[in-house]
């Protein structure tokens, strides 16, 4: 009797119309955050030995985002593919070497006056907590200063140890940055047969779709990878030129550092401003430093009220709040280079799953189809994954505004011929 009181199935039916529906979906969304949580963290953790090897590759990919329209260059102008993404690779290590040097250059030489300006600049808030209504006494901040002295003898020992800690980490930094090099020619050179290799390793009624939102979603990490580009430069420009202005040492090295950090959302333009302001204050004063806050605040009012509206919503339609929540918590999960990928991995996934659910943000792409493997396929050419013209074409602002079912943009373009 009760082994058929447990299979009634009436029994069931009042048991879940017992339950409030709300709690049905509650308990079904937490169900599917805690699994998504527990797969990503051991993801996480089968990854972190070859972390170094993601990192390069992730990198290597960024590289790829900012040279490609070089390569494409190059490419037009009558090069092959291979020789193009060699040009490419030595033109970026030119200009990275002259960066450097420029960069060291300018350290050398202006070290010892930065060095003088820290010391004054000790000197002038010494004199000015003595004064009113701080009222702090010489013997006090001397004896400040002496306990920071203990503290470095005593804890000397741990600080040598962390000095050796990063020069293993150095040596670990060179072999990610000659792996991401590599990585890059070749992504560079022979993306697309890259690609579709390891398009042909899934089942093949995924090979097309998957294929197709690929492209698209490179697409978006090409227009956003540009657009910073631009953001990134005025930044470097306006504040360097602030600096320039002021007669602030390292100028060339506080511009560089303001371009690369723009790249980090958020986080990076207040570092490179902090720093910026640090110098200007060690070396010419207060009335300095005052005045280069206000340049950084400035050239950040233009970049946010001025070129992300208007560059940065074309290449990448994300809401801020998203970029805010994106960056924390990849930079909590993945540090500095989380913080560095995360705009453009949301950007990524963002057209990709709006592809594959049949929504197009670049109906002008078409289709590609993915041929059938063979032995030394003449289909697979070396030439990057999209190319620069799709690139641009599918970047144009009419082709983020419209959103079209996938199996309607099958039916209006034709097959890309292969």
């Amino acid at each position: 009797m009760s082994g058929h009181t447990q299979g009634d199935p009436s029994t069931a039916r009042r048991v879940m119309e017992a339950v409030p529906f709300g709690l049905w979906v509650t308990g079904a969304v937490s169900a599917i955050i805690v699994v998504t949580g527990m797969a990503l963290t051991t993801v996480n953790r089968a990854l972190s030995p070859v972390s170094s090897v993601i990192i390069a590759i992730v990198i290597a990919l960024l590289l790829t985002a900012l040279l490609q329209p070089l390569t494409s260059w190059l490419r037009r102008l009558g090069l092959r593919q291979g020789l193009a993404a060699t040009l490419t690779m030595f033109a970026f290590l030119i200009g990275l070497a002259g960066v450097f040097w420029l960069t060291g250059s300018q350290i050398a030489s202006g070290a010892q006056d930065l060095v003088d300006g820290v010391f004054d600049g000790l000197d002038s808030v010494q004199d000015w907590l003595k004064s009113e209504p701080f009222g702090i006494s010489g013997d006090q901040v001397s004896s400040w200063i002496e306990q920071g002295r203990e503290w470095l003898q005593s804890n000397w020992t741990s600080l040598a140890g962390g000095v050796l800690s990063a020069g293993s980490a150095l040596s670990t930094v060179g072999v990610v940055f000659v792996i991401a090099l590599v990585s890059t020619y070749f992504f560079l050179a022979q993306g697309r047969r890259l690609w579709l290799w390891f398009v042909r390793l899934l089942p093949r009624p995924t090979q097309q779709p998957v294929h197709d939102s690929m492209r698209r979603g490179w697409v978006a990490v090409l227009a956003y990878s540009r657009t910073q580009i631009i953001v990134a430069a005025v930044d470097a420009v306006g504040i360097g030129l602030g600096a320039l202005l002021l007669g602030v040492p390292l100028v060339v090295p506080i511009a560089v550092l303001t371009f690369l950090m723009a790249f980090i959302p958020v986080v990076g333009a207040v570092l490179s401003g902090i720093v910026a302001v640090l110098i200007a204050f060690a070396s010419n004063g207060w009335v300095a430093a005052l005045i280069m806050i206000g340049v950084v605040l400035a050239v950040q009012q233009i970049e946010s009220n001025v070129l992300q509206p208007l560059l940065m919503s074309r290449a990448v339609d994300i809401h801020p709040l998203a970029v805010i929540l994106g960056v924390t918590v990849f930079s909590s999960v993945w540090g500095i280079m989380g913080a560095l990928v995360s705009v453009p991995a949301m950007a990524l996934v963002k057209v990709v799953v709006l592809s594959l659910r049949g929504h197009d943000p670049y109906p002008q792409m078409g289709s590609d189809p993915v041929p059938p493997y063979r032995e030394s396929d003449p289909q697979d050419t070396d030439e990057p994954l999209v190319d620069e013209a799709e690139a641009t074409a599918a970047g144009a602002p009419a082709a983020a505004a419209t959103a079209t079912p996938a199996d309607e943009v099958n039916e209006q373009q034709p097959p890309r011929a292969t």
